[in-house]
Parts: C-alpha cells; sequence; structure tokens
C-alpha cells in the first residue's frame, strides 16, 4: 500500500523534476494503468517464495515462462491487431501480472508434487495459514 502513495500525485511529481509533458503523460498513463496488477504481481511473489521452500522450483519455471508467453500474444492482440497502441500495452501489462498470479495460485493448490511431497503440512491457502498464529 506504500507504493500507492505517489500515485495521484505522478503529474506533480514528474512537472517537479521537469521531465517532458508528453513523456509524463504517458508515464502517468502507464503507472495508473499497470498499478492495480502490481498486486497480483506481489501475490505471485509470494507463492513463488513459498513454493521455492518447499522445494518445489518448477512453479517459478511456469510461472515465468507461461506469463511470458501470455504477455507477448496479448500485445501482439491489443496492440497489432486490435490497434490499441499504448494503451493496450499498459492493459497487457496489468493483465499478465494477473495470469502471474493465477499459474502461481493453481500450481501450489493443484500440483500433485506439493501434495505428495508434504500431505501433512499446512497448504499455503488454507484457515491454518490464517488463524492461531500465536497472538
Amino acid at each position: 500500500m506504500v507504493m500507492a502513495i505517489p500515485i495521484p500525485f505522478l503529474p506533480k511529481i514528474y512537472k517537479a523534476i521537469g521531465q517532458d509533458p508528453e513523456i509524463a503523460a504517458l508515464a502517468c498513463q502507464y503507472g495508473w494503468t499497470v498499478f492495480p496488477g502490481m498486486y497480483f504481481h506481489f501475490q505471485a511473489t509470494a507463492n513463488v517464495s513459498f513454493a521455492n521452500s518447499m522445494k518445489q522450483t518448477i512453479v517459478s519455471l511456469w510461472l515465468l515462462a507461461g506469463a511470458g508467453l501470455v504477455h507477448v500474444l496479448v500485445i501482439n492482440l491489443f496492440v497489432h491487431n486490435w490497434g490499441w497502441g499504448y494503451d493496450g500495452l499498459c492493459y497487457a501489462t496489468a493483465l499478465h501480472f494477473v495470469v502471474r498470479f493465477t499459474i502461481s495460485f493453481v500450481a501450489i493448490n493443484y500440483l500433485d508434487a506439493l501434495k505428495n511431497k508434504y500431505p501433512d503440512e499446512v497448504q499455503f491457502f488454507s484457515k491454518e495459514t490464517i488463524t492461531n498464529l500465536g497472538m
């Protein structure tokens, strides 16, 4: 949430540092469009860290390869096929963060290797992970 503090002030920040107005407008548009997707990026990063700690590094590979492929395909669709230009690039980037999270979530919750290797362990997305935290 701390990262959200400067978002409303981006135009003033770019003006204060002497940025060209046209470039500042594009940078603001990118920030405002992509920022909501960053939540999913942070969640995906936490999921990958969890999977890596369980020695399931394949999740990271799937995440990067799958999201990267989707990003390229969606950019091609939005920018080139639909003619959305810079808007399409911004939306494609935000969408790719959602895809990253989705891949990590599905891999952790439905990957048999994680469940079979550690059947007695608490799963990342379960009631046990948010209750009885010793407080």
